[in-house]
């Protein structure tokens, strides 16, 4: 790659070895990606297209400036009718800021079906107390590729707008 004008890094190789299924031919290579890959699933895949209300939800996080302060907005989106079902303001970036959203949305939609909440890779999203607290519910867990922003485009486009 570094041959053809392409700017690497090890851990970069080491992710795209791993989405391509290749191991280092290297005896002791340590292999800790596939742990990673397992951990941090992506479900959706960029299939944004959904069939039905409550199928897959989307959420992030970002922050704006009011009076000289700095708010964090935090807003789940269903993929079905791309609205907003349920948004947050906080003044930290915090899980509990992810959690009260998610919970909000949850308890107005009452989903029946399974569903699949996908986000980008947030220390947010991926807390202990989040993540267990979605298992409760039975929600599926999905996250976007690290470094793969077209992997969570609803919500970057929706805060971009």
């Amino acid at each position: 790659m570094k041959e053809k004008g392409y700017h690497t890094s090890p851990d970069m190789v080491q992710e795209l070895m791993g989405e391509m299924g290749l191991t280092s031919a290297r005896q002791g290579a340590k292999n800790t990606y596939n742990k990673e890959q397992r951990k941090f699933t992506n479900h959706v895949n960029q299939q944004f297209n959904v069939t039905c209300p409550d199928e897959v939800w989307g959420s992030d996080v970002t922050y704006f400036r009011f009076h000289e302060k700095k708010f964090y907005i935090c807003a789940v989106i269903d993929l079905f009718a791309r609205r907003v079902i349920a948004y947050r303001i906080g003044k930290s970036n915090s899980t509990q800021l992810v959690k009260s959203t998610f919970r909000t949305a949850y308890e107005n939609r009452c989903p029946t079906q399974p569903l699949i909440f996908h986000t980008d890779r947030g220390t947010n999203y991926r807390a202990a107390a989040f993540c267990s607290y979605l298992k409760s519910l039975g929600v599926t867990q999905s996250f976007s590729k690290a470094y793969t922003p077209y992997d969570n485009s609803v919500m970057e486009s929706f805060f971009s707008i």
